[in-house]
């Protein structure tokens, strides 16, 4: 969108990973990984202790 604007690439280039980069961010502090099956934090049911 910003080549259509008039921007050069590189302003392009620039502006979609800087906007790739945050969403990685905001991603990781939104939805951080879940465990994997058969960790300390389950039961042998698959649910999670102390709930």
């Amino acid at each position: 969108m910003t080549v259509w604007a008039g921007s050069g690439v590189p302003h392009s280039v620039l502006c979609g990973a800087g906007s790739t980069a945050l969403g990685v961010v905001f991603n990781q502090l939104v939805a951080p990984e879940q465990p994997a099956r058969g960790s300390r934090d389950t039961d042998s049911g698959g649910g999670a202790r102390g709930l």
